[in-house]
């Protein structure tokens, strides 16, 4: 592992292209970094490393978040998160919904013909070519 510390790094330009991973193409984007004078622990290299970078381009997994009769403090009544296939995405990352008399209890999902209570969102849930609907549980107060 090393600890960029007094190091130049420069990421040439990045351009689209499609490579092979895993016996498939796949679009991502290409670019070389270059690094120069590295200092790992108390050694310092002195030279330029040239690494060609290659990182594949994922689709977002997209949530819309209904929060039924209540509402974000924005005053709307939806707001959309994103987040990479397969990803956790934790409650901090929004706000949590509002609703007067009522206190909220979570997220349930609409999979298969029946509703489920999740704990998490996860991307999983998510098919990256449609929004998942997540709505807010309510319990009264």
């Amino acid at each position: 592992m090393l600890t960029v510390h007094q190091t130049h790094a420069t990421l040439k330009q990045v351009h689209q292209t499609t490579k092979q991973v895993n016996g498939q193409n796949q679009a991502g984007y290409a670019g070389e970094l270059t690094i120069k004078n590295v200092i790992y622990h108390d050694v310092k290299l002195r030279g330029t490393t040239k690494i060609k970078l290659f990182m594949p381009r994922q689709k977002l997994a997209v949530f819309q978040l209904d929060a039924g009769l209540g509402k974000f403090t924005t005053s709307n009544p939806r707001v959309q998160v994103t987040a990479l296939p397969g990803e956790q995405v934790p409650e901090a990352t929004f706000e949590q919904p509002h609703r007067p008399g009522y206190r909220f209890d979570g997220w349930r999902l609409h999979i298969g013909h029946h509703w489920q209570k999740v704990q998490h969102l996860v991307a999983r849930h998510c098919p990256s070519h449609h929004v998942i609907h997540a709505y807010a549980c309510w319990r009264e107060r």
